[in-house]
């Protein structure tokens, strides 16, 4: 076995890993989020704008803009990474949902049930309602991911504000703790494939710049 193989390996391990304790938590979690009383200040809007599009888009006009200034070659790369990413990561996570169908808590609750899925005869190209994974969190992981990459030294700071996007998502009520633990998964895929494009295209046109 290679030693990538390996790696990759590994980071399929985890995600089982992850995904399987998510769902094990998934009642206790619920049922916090029930009981707590969420109120939506300053730091629980700031922490829900990272799962905003928008939120990325101006993160990447603050690198471009300075790259620009301090005459770097490629000076839109880093920028353009991240706001492809958001979208991609948004994207993909749209696309999950219409394969999955696992509605939001408060609909299986309705039901009596811990989950419930959506038959793909009901409304089969619209993903409202349906939870996993979550759109929000997945543009926040997606643009903290490729930040982290593209910036790595403010990776503690994004992937914070990541984290606590999908806190606010699991807290309103609005997700499972593996709605959240799935977009990380989408963000991370996602960023991890377009950065990876991106460094052979970089490579083979022999573009010089930040990345």
């Amino acid at each position: 076995m290679t030693r990538r193989a390996g790696f990759n390996l590994t980071i399929l391990g985890a995600v089982a890993f992850a995904m399987v304790i998510a769902v094990a938590l998934d009642p206790i979690v619920v049922g916090i989020a029930r009981r707590v009383d969420v109120r939506e200040g300053d730091l629980y809007r700031l922490a829900r704008v990272a799962g905003y599009v928008p939120s990325w888009i101006a993160v990447a006009v603050c690198l471009t803009l300075s790259d620009w200034r301090e005459r770097i070659p490629a000076w839109w790369d880093r920028g353009a990474m991240v706001v492809l990413s958001v979208l991609a990561t948004g994207a993909g996570a749209e696309v999950i949902k219409l394969i999955v169908r696992r509605e939001r808590p408060e609909n299986a609750m309705a039901e009596g049930l811990m989950y419930a899925f959506r038959s793909f005869a009901d409304h089969p190209l619209s993903s409202s309602g349906i939870g996993f994974p979550s759109s929000h969190a997945a543009v926040a992981f997606g643009g903290a991911f490729m930040v982290a990459r593209v910036a790595p030294a403010v990776w503690p700071v994004v992937v914070l504000w990541s984290i606590g996007c999908a806190v606010t998502r699991v807290l309103s009520g609005a997700h499972y703790l593996s709605d959240t633990v799935g977009a990380a998964v989408v963000g991370y895929a996602c960023s991890t494939l377009l950065w990876s494009m991106h460094r052979r295209h970089a490579a083979r046109a022999g573009v010089p710049g930040q990345i």
